[in-house]
């Protein structure tokens, strides 16, 4: 981080010595007391977001925004049960042209299986799932039709599309599915 640089006008004068506190007490525990109360709003903050303290506790941690989350160790670790699927409406998604110049397109159509802690209604009503429909579109987007020739190929797009999808839930969402698959 940049260091700020504070500029004073007139002369510079010496800072004045604070005086010491009867008894030589420290701050200390007042920011123990400020720390704590942060981590209790913290907890009740992820309770009303999760639906409940067990889901809190079963998140994995993420230390900094934008920090990777590990959903395959977390797995390892939680277990986590599949609970509801939240069907999504079938997008439509440009592919690439080919070499004759013939514009392809697929529709796609996915469902999200959220993992038994998360409250489908909550993630449904606050329109949860439409971020799951970007990381879509931008893992198929200008494929060429021939990328999705097999089923082992739709799989593999599948699975990158999941590996990139579960992380942005904090792997709530156990897999992403396809309801919809056409290419035309």
């Amino acid at each position: 981080m940049a260091e700020e640089e504070i500029i004073q006008d007139g002369p510079e004068e010496p800072a004045p010595k604070k005086a010491k506190r009867a008894g030589g007490r420290s701050n200390l525990i007042p920011a123990l007391v400020v720390a704590a109360g942060l981590v209790g709003g913290g907890a009740l903050v992820g309770k009303q977001v999760h639906g409940s303290a067990s889901a809190q506790a079963a998140a994995p941690a993420v230390t900094q925004p934008g920090d990777p989350v590990d959903c395959k160790a977390w797995d390892a670790r939680e277990a986590p049960k599949a609970g509801a699927v939240v069907k999504l409406d079938p997008i439509s998604i440009n592919l690439e042209d080919d070499r004759s110049g013939g514009q392809h397109y697929a529709k796609v159509g996915i469902a999200l299986q959220l993992a038994d802690s998360v409250d489908a209604k909550k993630f449904t009503d606050e329109n949860q799932a439409y971020r799951a429909l970007d990381v879509v579109n931008s893992v198929i987007a200008n494929r060429s039709v021939e990328e999705f020739g097999t089923p082992q190929a739709r799989q593999a797009i599948k699975t990158k599309i999941t590996d990139q999808v579960r992380p942005l839930y904090d792997c709530g969402v156990l897999e992403v599915l396809f309801t919809d698959f056409v290419m035309q």
